[in-house]
């Protein structure tokens, strides 16, 4: 359920179950996955990369060493669509992703090793790594940005649409689907991702007129949640909890002047949280179709808590409510 959803191992094996089921379960998905693969020629048989190789050849420069090694001067800049090794190595370990090139300042990483043998038992077609210095990489990526000395030049993932999102969710029986309303901050949303991606979150609803693009720093901040979680933006978001509604969710506002906590309320087979911006918090329409207001059991005088942390500790409730119903 990525733009189209991901059906590979994430970062972690903790999602890897759940994007198998959400595999076998949507033949739109499997359809999508094929013309992934045939697009990245996967009928090849790489071989596998091991710590000791060298397999990272270095990017063109007027400073090399005698013995035609790693660089050791600029070379300027390279594309880099994404930067930072959990965002690159998810990227690498997902089928939906086109990846034209890989740079590191250190290709014999073994966190970028495993990514690309896991790619490898996947049939995925990568690109050899490219080594660079932290230059070329400071000089490629946006200012103030850690890009960890790894990047990749890759395309945007395929739009997800909620129709897909509900067909999936409505397959495997039990869901929960997170709507920001008036969450802006890239870091608050990749955050945001990062936490649905490990509880297990369907998917990420915004709005489209004031959501931000779906850029390397979300994908930076969600830590590989970016490829697991999908990120569906809406014109309307109130119209957009009806629909929800109508195919069996229970929306939750997430308010901090909910007479009951997120503790006290039932568990429901497919759940929507909802959660406003630090400040406005959730506009009146969006509250209104809202079936419940709910709030997180803080102390009196600091009921305050930023987005990102009330959405992570919202959905490790609702999914240990899911755990003991199971």
């Amino acid at each position: 359920m990525r733009k189209s959803p991901p059906k590979n191992k994430g970062a972690n094996t903790t999602h890897g179950d759940r994007n198998t089921r959400n595999r076998s379960n949507s033949e739109g998905i499997a359809a999508s996955y094929a013309r992934t693969s045939q697009k990245n020629n996967l009928n090849r048989t790489p071989s596998k990369f091991n710590d000791g190789d060298d397999f990272g050849h270095s990017a063109p420069s007027s400073s090399r060493s005698s013995s035609g090694g790693a660089q050791t001067g600029s070379v300027g800049r390279v594309r880099v669509g994404l930067y930072g090794m959990h965002a690159v190595c998810a990227a690498i370990r997902n089928p939906e992703r086109i990846i034209r090139a890989i740079y590191a300042v250190e290709p014999d990483d073994p966190s970028l090793i495993s990514a690309l043998n896991d790619a490898v038992d996947d049939g995925l077609d990568r690109p050899r790594v490219t080594r660079v210095d932290k230059e070329t990489l400071h000089k490629s990526v946006p200012r103030e940005a850690v890009h960890q000395g790894i990047g990749c030049d890759t395309s945007p993932l395929d739009e997800v649409y909620l129709a897909e999102v509900l067909r999936q969710i409505d397959a495997k029986g039990r869901g929960v689907i997170v709507m920001l309303d008036q969450v802006t901050d890239p870091h608050n949303i990749g955050a945001i991702l990062r936490s649905a991606a490990a509880f297990g979150a369907d998917a990420v609803v915004v709005q489209s007129r004031n959501a931000p693009d779906m850029n390397a720093l979300i994908a930076k901040t969600a830590c590989g949640g970016a490829e697991i979680v999908p990120i569906v933006t809406e014109t309307n978001l109130a119209r957009a909890i009806e629909t929800m509604q109508k195919a069996g969710f229970f929306a939750l506002a997430l308010d901090e002047r909910g007479r009951g906590t997120l503790a006290d309320a039932p568990d429901y087979e497919k759940t929507l949280l909802v959660m406003g911006a630090e400040g406005p918090g959730l506009r009146p329409l969006i509250r209104d179709k809202c079936d419940i207001l709910v709030r997180l059991p803080t102390q009196i005088h600091f009921s305050s808590l930023n987005v990102s942390n009330a959405a992570a500790i919202s959905l490790y409730g609702i999914a240990m409510k899911a755990k003991g119903k199971s």
